[in-house]
């Protein structure tokens, strides 16, 4: 959580599942934060989604 603002949900996996999704929007919910941003390090090239609740 940056600031009670923000989620920032970090991988390092070869490829980002709905799975993934479905558990950062949970965070959010459970937070009753607005904005979350799921990043994965562990493919060739950075794979990012910012997800809104």
């Amino acid at each position: 959580m940056v600031e009670q603002s923000l989620i920032i949900e970090i991988k390092a996996i070869d490829k980002l599942h709905p799975n993934h999704v479905a558990q950062t929007l949970n965070y959010l919910a459970i937070t009753r934060l607005n904005i979350a941003l799921l990043l994965n390090f562990g493919s060739t090239s950075l794979q990012y989604k910012r997800l809104v609740r």
